[in-house]
């Protein structure tokens, strides 16, 4: 929630000295994602609404079996919710109503479907609501999906506030985390199977009639930052402890172009995590209340607009005094093309973010010629997105912006390709029924729902329609937790082919002990394989039973296996990791220890902007003293800080810790304490005027690519912009040796490398020659 903590095997980091390279986890003391305080919006529908027009049986069919206590359950009322991408700007994917049924007296429910991802919800009286993800394929005529029953349990949690651990009356509300891309894609539910509960004086809540599985839990209260565990285990042996925040508030005051205060302006405030508005009083003041962050600022009234940052803000307290002068807003405009044949492509969508946040500032659709148009604009940085029905989205970062100036930016589509290949069992014929899902697609796609096929019976499988760029599968058969990834390159138009072979399962079990008693309630078990394809990662995790024991479907393989509560998500250093092999067709028995819950100890990073305000986010690396490797990457919490846990063993060890946000960094070089505060103090960035000289006609825009050289390794880039124009503006740039590269939208190009101080300001000319290559 506040702090990063981070735990690695104490030999990794000291071990032998001719150790070249060092493969480090970071970790987490929660896990908790914030829930931004999103810009006004039309409130949410107290009913999901319907599905139009609704699917029929030539459309396809789930059959959906329900059960408890291992036997069919008749008369149970089973809902199925089809689940639509988010909207650029929006926080969570919609849902629609799709069908309802009861099961008939073999437990089995038959309801129309479309090809699509769903939610199935499963009631029945005197039992817990049951949840399952339920995927139904193009060219799949019925899909079965089999869920479970079983008597209802609660969640008792506790709410404090910090710094000084008040007792909270917060809304607490539940979502059931179901299906194998819960941990891909923020929460979400339809309003119907979202469960709610206020706390009293006490902080103290309960929620009743849940089924045991993994929940994720909202809790937000007035003027606290509202936070979002993504995973907890219900039910567990201790109340789920939150801790809020307070917000912190970024006030100024906005003018217009003659000086006057301006009434009305909407400012937008903008992190990589959070979002916050507001409006201006008559006297043009303004306050944002928000989470702890770096914010980028927005203002906009009429035809004026205004912009400033990053302004960095504290929790709890208030940064004061920000500025905003209304002047003549910017513009972007341009064609949306079809990246093959150039044609113009007539409704595709173009949405504005402010640069690095995912706060949409503006959003058109393409006219019938592929134009666009957005306007007013405030000055600054944005990120461009383009996307149209059958075709890849397309992203054109760090789109500056100047006042007065329309910056000219044509955007190319490229359509998608086909994934196609064959499934093979463990003797190399072919295998019908098993599951191949693209788990993640177009390199790192954000938003996107699963791609999903089953093999035929000759063991083949196609799925269309996939963005270009790196795609990730995963080949498995039903029940088995784990299977077989691979990765391809997609590209439009092309099929590209993946072909899998599936080990036969084994069983892997045990009980996991702690204290030589039972472990607690909620404990999970968490099976890593030890030899992993070139695709997603892959865990398998199963809860512990009341009495401690587990149970695990694996494919034949061996595997590390850790015990832990099951909401953590690190290892716990303390218990040394067991191994075990799985056998096809047989039950391996391995039984566990899970430690003992502590308190958390070890040396605080405090990672400081040059206003000595705490740096949210701050990219952390520690090396050796005089090296330059990295051996840690991290990233500082909402605080400003990073645990490095006692479990390290970095007690007196020499180190290098080097902190960097945006252009602004810092470095400390010490023996490392065993406990208390080591702070790095960053200092300012440099900023450049330039421009670019050439012959003949001067370009309409310009990419500039900033590249910093942090070692002698080479060089790593660290942001891209684009300019209208020959002139460009760089500020908040990285100090010492930088290389800036310029091209031109004709083709040209141009190249400089310079050294920038703490504070300085350079003018620079770079010359463009044709590009040979």
């Amino acid at each position: 929630m506040r702090t990063r903590s981070v735990a690695v095997i104490a030999a990794v980091f000291l071990g032998a000295a001719a150790l070249s390279l060092f493969v480090v986890l970071q970790l987490t003391r929660e896990r908790p994602r914030a829930v931004p305080p999103a810009a006004p919006s039309a409130p949410s529908p107290s009913v999901t609404p319907p599905l139009e027009p609704a699917a029929t049986e030539a459309d396809g069919r789930v059959e959906l079996r329900a059960t408890a206590n291992d036997a069919p359950l008749a008369g149970a009322e089973v809902r199925l919710y089809l689940q639509l991408p988010p909207r650029t700007g929006a926080l969570e994917p919609a849902w629609l109503r799709a069908a309802e049924a009861r099961t008939d007296a073999e437990g089995i429910a038959r309801l129309p479907a479309r090809p699509g991802t769903y939610l199935a919800a499963v009631r029945a009286a005197g039992l817990a609501p049951a949840h399952a993800e339920v995927f139904c394929a193009p060219g799949e005529e019925l899909t079965h999906a089999e869920v479970a029953l079983a008597q209802p349990t609660t969640l008792d949690v506790r709410v404090v506030a910090r710094p000084d651990g008040r007792p909270v009356q917060a809304r607490i509300v539940l979502l059931p985390s179901v299906g194998r891309g819960a941990r891909l894609a923020p929460p979400s539910a339809p309003v119907e199977e979202r469960l709610s509960a206020s706390a009293d004086g006490a902080g103290a809540a309960r929620v009743d009639g849940l089924a045991p599985g993994s929940y994720a839990v909202a809790a937000e209260a007035p003027d606290l930052h509202p936070v979002l565990l993504p995973r907890v285990e219900v039910p567990r042996a201790e109340p789920l402890a939150i801790s809020l925040e307070p917000l912190g508030r970024i006030s100024g005051v906005v003018r217009d172009p003659s000086g006057r205060p301006a009434a009305g302006a909407t400012v937008r405030g903008a992190s990589r995590d959070h979002a916050a508005s507001a409006t201006s009083d008559a006297e043009g003041r303004y306050t944002l209340a928000a989470p702890a962050g770096a914010y980028r600022l927005i203002a906009a009234a009429g035809e004026g607009a205004a912009g400033a940052g990053p302004v960095t803000v504290q929790a709890g307290a208030t940064t004061e005094g920000i500025a905003l002068a209304l002047g003549r807003a910017a513009a972007l405009e341009g064609v949306v093309v079809d990246e093959r044949s150039g044609r113009p492509v007539p409704g595709a969508e173009v949405a504005l973010v402010l640069h690095d946040t995912g706060a949409l500032a503006a959003r058109a659709v393409a006219s019938e010629e592929g134009r666009y148009r957005l306007a007013p604009l405030a000055p600054g940085q944005y990120d461009l997105r383009a996307a149209a029905a059958g075709r890849s989205p397309a992203v054109q970062r760090g789109v500056t912006l100047a006042a007065r100036q329309t910056f000219p930016l044509d955007v190319a589509l490229a359509g998608t390709g086909t994934i196609e290949g064959a499934v093979a069992d463990a003797r190399g014929g072919p295998l019908a029924g098993a599951r191949v899902r693209v788990e993640a697609r177009g390199d790192g796609l954000a938003g996107a729902l699963p791609l999903e096929a089953r093999s035929d019976f000759e063991g083949r499988y196609r799925i269309e329609g996939v963005e270009v760029g790196r795609a990730e599968l995963v080949a498995r058969q039903d029940g088995v937790a784990l299977g077989v990834s691979r990765a391809v390159r997609v590209a439009p138009g092309s099929t590209a082919r993946a072909d899998f072979s599936l080990p036969e399962a084994g069983v892997l079990a045990g009980r996991v002990s702690q204290a030589g008693g039972t472990a607690p309630v909620g404990t999970a078990v968490v099976a890593v394989p030890l030899k992993a394809g070139a695709g997603t990662p892959q865990r398998a995790r199963a809860v512990a039973d009341a009495r401690g024991t587990y149970r695990l479907a694996l494919p034949a393989g061996e595997y590390r296996v850790h015990a832990a509560p099951g909401d953590a998500d690190r290892t716990d250093l303390r218990v040394a990791p067991a191994f075990a092999r799985v056998e096809a067709g047989a039950t391996s028995r391995l039984d566990l220890t899970a430690a003992a819950p502590t308190a958390e100890e070890g040396v605080e990073l405090v990672i400081l902007e040059p206003g000595g305000a705490p740096s949210p986010g701050a990219a952390v690396t520690l090396a050796r003293a005089g090296d330059d490797r990295i051996a840690l990457a991290t990233s500082a919490g909402e605080d400003g800080r990073v645990v490095l846990a006692k479990e390290m063993g970095l007690a007196g060890a020499s180190i290098t810790v080097r902190a960097r946000s945006g252009g602004r960094s810092g470095a400390w070089t010490g023996a490392l304490p065993a406990s208390g505060q080591v702070a790095v103090q960053l200092e300012r960035g440099g900023a450049i005027a330039g421009a670019v000289r050439a012959r003949g006609a001067e370009p309409r825009s310009v990419v500039v690519e900033v590249a910093s050289r942090p070692s002698a390794d080479g060089w790593r880039v660290t942001d891209v912009h684009r300019f209208p124009g020959a002139r460009f503006e760089l500020a908040d740039v990285p100090t010492g040796p930088l290389r800036l590269t310029v091209r031109a939208d004709d083709g040209r190009r141009g190249a400089a490398e310079l050294s920038l101080a703490s504070g300085e300001t350079r003018t620079l000319e770079i010359p463009l020659e044709p590009d040979r290559r």
